[in-house]
């Protein structure tokens, strides 16, 4: 597979954002919730401001707002561009450290209009209502929630969420630059939409993201569509009678390593039944089955001929975009 250098990294986003006919503007947004990986001392040596997006912070910590750094094509910009790069697969190299500090790097921008406009624009789409909670930050600056939830907006509302961005790059876990398809739509639609989330969504991402750390621990690399992979294996997992989130995410990283349809074989959703109803650990139930019997039940389920065939046909659906 095709894994990206820093060297190569930092030429294909700057190309994308620098190249000929682009916008008159490159950035990054930056989330330090968790931890900011541009020093300020090195930011003000570079000539950088980190233009704050007000976000609902609950502790008003101003150092923990996102912000918007700008990527001019200078010298100083492209220092900046490395550091946002290298620090991009830094982070999503080690599980263990993505855990403890999150990932900071969000998306790199291009656009037009003036910088301040895409500061105001940010602090709107990252501030949503919740119902009893009042106003919440929503972390689209965080690349795992933005790239996770791209694919569940339908054009409008993926067009109100660029609002004055015309490219939004982001680093996946297969090291792969994605570009988030901007539809083209109307200022005027963009404005007059207003910002409706589900919650739930953002227990998905987490158990999503969470089945791929589990997955990378064991895999030297991911597959291009690891994503739907990691969504389809989660829904496995919950068909096959898991109840709780720390439960999915466990038996369908086992889906992932040993077999995409593995979850349906009826000894395994036995095995799952008996734990949920006995109140058994599941992680050590499925921990004493031995490779040889995983081999076994995964053989089962693809040896049922038109189940197989009906299966295959699914996925390769589901890889296309449809649902």
């Amino acid at each position: 597979m095709n894994h990206h250098s820093l060297e190569s990294l930092v030429r294909d986003v700057g190309e994308r954002l620098h190249g000929s006919r682009q916008p008159r503007w490159a950035a990054a947004i930056i989330d330090p919730f968790v931890h900011d990986p541009i020093d300020d001392g090195f930011a003000k040596d570079l000539g950088a401001t980190k233009l704050r997006i007000n976000a609902p912070l609950r502790d008003k910590v101003a150092s923990r707002l996102p912000y918007l750094l700008l990527l001019e094509a200078t010298s100083h910009g492209v220092a900046l561009l490395h550091t946002t790069c290298l620090e991009a697969m830094e982070e999503q190299r080690d599980p263990d450290r993505e855990v403890e500090h999150g990932f900071a790097i969000g998306p790199w921008i291009a656009f037009d209009s003036d910088p301040d406009d895409v500061v105001r624009h940010w602090a709107a789409i990252c501030t949503i209502r919740v119902a009893t909670q009042g106003r919440r930050y929503l972390r689209l600056a965080d690349r795992r929630v933005l790239g996770w939830l791209w694919s569940r907006l339908d054009s409008a509302q993926q067009a109100f969420v660029a609002g004055p961005m015309k490219h939004i790059l982001v680093l996946g876990r297969d090291s792969r630059v994605t570009e988030l398809n901007v539809p083209r739509a109307s200022q005027h639609v963009r404005t007059a939409l207003s910002w409706t989330f589900d919650l739930t969504m953002l227990d998905e991402c987490e158990a999503v993201q969470s089945m791929l750390r589990g997955w990378q621990r064991f895999a030297p690399s991911l597959p291009e569509n690891y994503l739907e992979l990691a969504e389809f294996a989660l829904s496995e997992a919950r068909a096959a009678g898991a109840q709780g989130l720390h439960d999915q995410v466990l038996l369908g990283a086992y889906a992932l390593q040993v077999d995409n349809y593995v979850l349906r074989s009826p000894e395994l959703r036995n095995l799952v039944s008996a734990s949920q109803v006995q109140a058994v650990n599941l992680a050590l139930a499925l921990a004493e089955i031995p490779d040889s019997r995983w081999d076994a039940m995964a053989m089962s389920v693809r040896n049922d001929g038109p189940v197989a065939r009906h299966l295959e046909t699914t996925q390769g659906e589901r890889r296309h975009g449809l649902r």
